[in-house]
This record gives C-alpha cells, sequence and structure tokens, in this order.
C-alpha cells in the first residue's frame, strides 16, 4: 500500500512541471504545498488502515 501512495505522489511531478510551464523551482513548491497535505493525509490514513486491520486479527 505505502508503495503505491508513494508512485501516485511521484506521478504529480509531471503535472507540477506543466502546470508550472518548466519552472523547477515553483513545481517544487507545488509539491511541497499542494500535492504533499493530500500526500501526507493519505499515509496517515493507510497507516490506521494497516493498524486497525491488525488490532482486529489480534
Amino acid at each position: 500500500m505505502a508503495t503505491r501512495i508513494d508512485d501516485w505522489y511521484d506521478s504529480f511531478w509531471d503535472i507540477a512541471m506543466k502546470y508550472c510551464e518548466g519552472n523547477v523551482e515553483a513545481a517544487e513548491r507545488f509539491m511541497d504545498t499542494s500535492v504533499f497535505m493530500f500526500y501526507y493525509r493519505i499515509k496517515q490514513k493507510a497507516a490506521y488502515v494497516n493498524w486497525h486491520n491488525r488490532q482486529m486479527r489480534s
């Protein structure tokens, strides 16, 4: 699950570059603000689901 989330995050780099018209610095800022917020929340949810599933098995 974690690798799929990381792949999803990495897939946004091309979109960020296109949105920022090839400006690497602006694209990095876009990734660090907008996309990273979603990435962080999704990582939290995935960690909770994994933890919850382990608790239910015990």
